[in-house]
């Protein structure tokens, strides 16, 4: 069970490490000049299609903003008894949609290393964000469709 939680625990981090950062517009830099580098773009709906556009306001988690999201996973995350019975670990990645009312749609696991991992961590994520639980993404000073990815680790060291 030691190991268990301990393996939470790097889970939890290694999510709020993949979740920091932001898809803001860096007003610092001079218009068409965006280095990739210092600017996370989003994929953000424009005229009906995903594009990579970085946001004046990156959608933010309701309860808590990401310190919030990831306290609240971590109390409805699961290691599934199969993945730790058949020593199953890696990377399950969730896609999803925040609507621009700040409600979560379309969730889909994109990858699943098996044992139940995607399941339970695309279940978790639903759990945690039924209803409006974002503010919206705001482009050109309008609320707009955003997609978004979140990393789960599972490890069982």
């Amino acid at each position: 069970m030691k190991a268990f939680k301990k393996s939470f625990h790097s889970l939890f981090f290694l999510a709020s490490l993949l979740l920091a950062g932001s898809c803001q517009k860096d007003d610092s830099m001079p218009a068409g000049d965006v280095d990739a580098a210092d600017t996370q773009l989003c994929l953000v709906e424009v005229g009906g299609v995903f594009q990579d556009v970085p946001l004046d306001e990156m959608p933010e988690y309701l309860d808590g903003g990401e310190e919030g999201l990831i306290r609240n996973l971590y109390e409805v995350l699961n290691y599934p008894a199969i993945a730790r019975e058949q020593g199953i670990e890696g990377t399950a990645i969730i896609g999803y949609e925040i609507a621009a009312d700040g409600k979560v749609e379309n969730l889909e696991i994109v990858e699943d290393p098996g044992g139940g991992i995607g399941e339970d961590a695309r279940s978790s994520f639903e759990e945690v964000t039924t209803g409006i639980s974002y503010s919206p993404g705001i482009l050109d000073g309008a609320p707009v469709r955003v997609r978004k990815e979140m990393k789960f680790r599972f490890s069982l060291e």
